[in-house]
């Protein structure tokens, strides 16, 4: 999730008007700890909830600034039928016993997300098989923004201790 973020922040002022920030998460956002995804503390499943959170948290501060014609998206692509747990331990090789689309399936709500003309995207939402889709907790949902703040902060403060310096503003 941080470098998906610092990218993000280092890329913003150049993103052109009508512009998109397409992160892909995934429904494993469903099994993660909000407390410790925060803190960085539980591994895929939280940094996909983060992204999800992240991809919200960023609408939220274009749209405060008046850049609401960028549209930052999260997404579930689905579980696709891939190698990618081949070399995986815990229950992660079992998801691959179940994939529920092909890879030309598993690329089309990114390329949706990513390519479909701006009025037809909800900055901020989760997306999955095309479409607008509620994320599986309320942790993801984050009602009140306060989840998507703390991150923003943290992530924020992580990277500048790092030495890292991020622009000082988003446009």
């Amino acid at each position: 999730h941080v470098g998906h973020h610092m990218l993000t922040r280092d890329l913003l002022p150049s993103v052109n008007q009508g512009g998109r920030v397409t992160t892909v998460s995934s429904n494993a956002h469903g099994f993660a700890n909000a407390e410790k995804a925060v803190a960085g503390e539980n591994g895929y499943c939280g940094s996909k909830l983060c992204n999800i959170l992240f991809a919200k948290s960023l609408q939220d501060r274009l749209d405060s600034i008046g850049r609401s014609d960028v549209k930052s998206v999260s997404l579930h692509p689905g579980v696709i039928a891939t190698s990618i747990f081949d070399n995986t331990a815990g229950f992660w090789p079992l998801v691959a016993l179940s994939p529920d689309r092909d890879t030309e399936q598993g690329a089309s709500t990114t390329s949706l997300c990513s390519l479909a003309d701006n009025e037809l995207i909800r900055g901020g939402e989760f997306y999955s098989n095309c479409s607008v889709t509620k994320p599986l907790t309320d942790a993801a949902i984050d009602a009140r923004g306060e989840l998507r703040e703390r991150l923003w902060a943290l992530t924020e403060t992580t990277i500048a201790t790092k030495g890292f310096t991020l622009p000082a503003t988003l446009a």
